[in-house]
């Protein structure tokens, strides 16, 4: 659309979107550049608290709890060689 929007925000990703839908609540008129499609490749995502509660206040946090699991442990493991 040609309308004018407070904001652009390029980058569609997790942090794109959560910024796109938390200045829209905040009423300002967001355009959200970048492509929509989130690859599967398996790998899964760990959210830290504060993370988990902006999704609680950006009202998302009930269609996430189903794919949800508390974080039991972690283990990271550097294979770069670095």
């Amino acid at each position: 659309a040609d309308e004018p929007v407070d904001i652009a925000i390029v980058g569609a990703g997790p942090v794109g979107l959560a910024a796109a839908l938390a200045l829209a609540t905040e009423g300002r008129s967001v355009a959200l550049l970048g492509p929509l499609a989130t690859p599967r490749d398996g790998r899964t995502v760990a959210l830290l608290d504060s993370s988990w509660r902006l999704l609680a206040e950006l009202g998302v946090q009930d269609g996430l709890i189903e794919k949800a699991a508390p974080l039991a442990v972690m283990r990271l493991v550097d294979d770069s060689g670095s």
